[in-house]
């Protein structure tokens, strides 16, 4: 723990040489995020929700995955730009250290900004939705969101390892985030409206419907709030990341330098 807090401490001295910069930053990129609640905001209030689902079912719906996203941006940014390290060469110098790559890759410069710019005003998101939202609160469903939260943010880790891995192979993996975030979008509106097929694909494929939809049915009390799938954010995750970690750990050993 010693170690990760100097490792935060060297990437806010680091991003705070260019105050202003740092300020700026933080001001403009957590407003771009939440245009997306106040479009959602607008929908729901045009439409009279989706169903079931009201305003304030909306906002709960996108803060929790907000959140997550925000804390998996802190940590694992890095880890989407892989390519770069790749066709670069510069991964060859977490070969030199005596820390694993990975926790080279996570903490080499961490996501100082995303903490101010948006994981602070994703979780105010949070919190209003879950004060605003009549929800009969139980430990139970504490649980759930907590378990959502850092499972959440797990599966979107390990998503951003897997699309680094495949630079290994290919030296290019972009296009595969730009997948990602399209996808992640469906995420902003209740899935059961995109059709079964959709909900399908983003429950057994790319399980992203586990970041926020099915632990939102427990929650806010929805049809089908006592599913099984429910409460599997946190197997889930577990499942993913042991895959995706051997997937690294394959495509690590394949790696042939670039040179610098």
């Amino acid at each position: 723990m010693g170690l990760i807090g100097k490792y935060f401490k060297m990437s806010l001295q680091r991003q705070l040489q260019y105050r202003l910069n740092f300020l700026i930053a933080c001001i403009s990129i957590g407003p771009i995020h939440l245009i997306q609640l106040v479009f959602s905001w607008f929908i729901a209030k045009e439409f009279d929700g989706f169903g079931t689902w009201d305003s304030w079912d909306l906002i709960f719906l996108y803060g929790l995955m907000l959140t997550s996203y925000g804390i998996a941006q802190i940590f694992a940014r890095n880890l989407r730009y892989l390519e770069d390290f790749v066709v670069t060469g510069n991964l060859d110098i977490y070969f030199t250290r005596p820390q694993p790559i990975l926790f080279g890759l996570v903490f080499h410069n961490l996501g100082v900004i995303e903490i101010f710019a948006h994981f602070f005003p994703s979780v105010a998101v949070l919190v209003a939705a879950c004060i605003c939202n009549r929800v009969h609160w139980s430990l139970y469903k504490l649980l759930v969101l907590l378990g959502a939260v850092i499972g959440g943010a797990s599966i979107q880790m390990a998503l951003f390892l897997l699309i680094g891995s495949v630079s290994f192979w290919t030296m290019k993996s972009r296009s595969l985030e730009k997948i990602f975030y399209a996808f992640k979008d469906f995420l902003n509106y209740p899935l059961y409206v995109y059709g079964k097929e959709v909900l399908a694909f983003l429950t057994y494929v790319l399980p992203l419907a586990f970041i926020n939809y099915y632990p939102s049915l427990y929650i806010l009390d929805k049809e089908g709030s006592m599913d099984i799938l429910n409460f599997m954010t946190i197997p889930v995750a577990l499942l993913l990341s042991g895959i995706v970690l051997l997937i690294w750990k394959i495509s690590l050993a394949h790696y042939n330098s670039a040179g610098n």
